[in-house]
């Protein structure tokens, strides 16, 4: 599923893939990203018309993005819920990807890394470290 991700502070997208994972790349004001202290708009927000107004839809570029990934079974209420520092840690690294956003990605890192989404394991199986043995086996 593909969701366009449009407001005065962000402007970007997501992609949701089958395995559950979503890609956000987002490009604007507070996104570490070119565009980091906000957009010059030379429009005005609405567009009046004879039935009321209409909200005004806001082109942007950007050279680079900022971008993380997330799994749909991700519950934040669950989270604050566990016992111990590292059991959260733990939890949140397991259904997100990276564990921090990364910055100031060009194009051609955005498209690398929405490759490597798509093919993520099931959160169950990153937390058993399946991650940590394919990259092993990689080498």
């Amino acid at each position: 599923m593909f969701k366009v991700t449009s407001g005065d502070t962000f402007n970007g997208f997501h992609m949701t893939f089958e395995n559950g994972w979503t890609v956000s790349v987002q490009f604007g004001k507070g996104n570490y990203a070119e565009h980091h202290g906000g957009f010059e708009r030379d429009q005005p927000e609405f567009t009046e018309f004879p039935m009321g107004k209409l909200h005004k839809q806001f082109s942007c570029d950007s050279t680079s993005a900022e971008m993380c990934s997330f799994h749909e079974d991700y519950d934040r209420d669950k989270e604050v819920l566990l016992p111990t520092e590292r059991e959260k840690e733990n939890y949140y690294s397991a259904y997100h990807y990276p564990k921090d956003v990364l910055g100031w990605q060009t194009p051609d890192e955005v498209a690398v890394f929405i490759k490597k989404v798509s093919n993520l394991p099931l959160p169950s199986l990153r937390i058993m470290g399946f991650e940590a043995r394919k990259e092993e086996d990689d080498e």
